[in-house]
C-alpha cells in the first residue's frame, strides 16, 4: 500500500513539474520574443510651456510614470528583484530617450513594444492607449523635456516568476494589453464623460477591477 501511494505521489510530483516546466518555457519564449516594429501613427510633440505642464501632470499625477521610473524618471535598476530582476527603464535623455525617436515613443506607450522589438512588461500601455493624440503627444513632449539621468539600468535578467506568471497568463505583456484599445474624447471638463477619460488613462481598473467594485488578490474572496 505505502509503495503504490509513493509510486502516485512520485508521478503527481513528476506532473507538478512538468506543468510548471511548460509554464516557464512559454513565459521565456514570450519575453524573449522580438517583433518587426510595425510603422505607427505619429502625434504632433509640441513644445510650448501648456503642452509640457499638461505633459507633466499626466506623466506625474495620473500615469504615475515617477512610481516606477523613480522620482527624476532615471529609472530604478532593482525595481523588482527575487527570484529575478526586472529594472524600470531610464526614460530620460540619458537613457532610452537619448535613442527613442517619436516613433519608438508612440509604439512603447500606445502599443506596448520597445525600440527593438521586445514586449514591454509591468508596462500600462493599455491605459496609454486610450489617451488622445493631443494628451499622449504631452506626455512624450514632456518625457524629452526632462533633464537627463546618468544612471545604469541593467537588462532584465532571471526572471523566473515573471516568466512562470507570463507563461500562465497570469500577467499580460503591454501588447496584449494595448490590444484593441482606441483613444477615447479628451477632457473637456467636470462631467462623467471626462471623469471616464480620467480614469481610464489614470489605469484604475489595473488595480480596482474593470468595474471598480476592487480586485481581491490572487486566492482571496470574490
Amino acid at each position: 500500500m505505502m509503495k503504490r501511494m509513493l509510486k502516485w505521489l512520485g508521478y503527481v510530483v513528476l506532473a507538478v513539474v512538468v506543468l510548471v516546466g511548460v509554464v516557464w518555457v512559454l513565459g521565456e519564449r514570450k519575453l524573449a520574443a522580438r517583433t518587426t516594429p510595425e510603422a505607427v501613427a505619429v502625434v504632433p510633440i509640441p513644445s510650448d510651456p501648456a503642452t509640457l505642464a499638461r505633459g507633466e501632470h499626466l506623466a506625474r499625477s495620473v500615469a504615475g510614470c515617477a512610481g516606477c521610473h523613480a522620482s527624476d524618471l532615471g529609472g530604478d535598476p532593482a525595481w523588482a528583484v527575487e527570484p529575478g530582476l526586472l529594472p524600470a527603464p531610464n526614460l530620460t535623455p540619458g537613457g532610452v530617450g537619448a535613442d527613442y525617436t517619436t516613433e519608438d515613443w508612440v509604439r512603447a506607450l500606445r502599443h506596448g513594444i520597445a525600440a527593438d522589438g521586445r514586449k514591454l512588461l509591468i508596462m500600462p500601455s493599455g491605459a496609454s492607449a486610450a489617451m488622445t493624440d493631443e494628451d499622449l503627444g504631452a506626455v512624450i513632449a514632456y518625457l524629452l523635456s526632462v533633464p537627463a539621468v546618468e544612471r545604469d539600468i541593467p537588462k532584465r535578467d532571471g526572471e523566473i516568476m515573471a516568466s512562470l506568471l507570463v507563461g500562465a497568463g497570469m500577467i499580460p505583456t503591454a501588447d496584449e494589453l494595448a490590444a484593441d484599445v482606441v483613444p477615447l474624447s479628451g477632457f473637456t471638463g467636470v462631467d462623467i464623460a471626462s471623469g471616464e477619460y480620467m480614469v481610464a488613462i489614470a489605469d484604475c481598473a489595473g488595480c480596482h477591477g474593470p468595474l471598480l467594485d476592487g480586485n481581491p488578490p490572487p486566492g482571496g474572496p470574490a
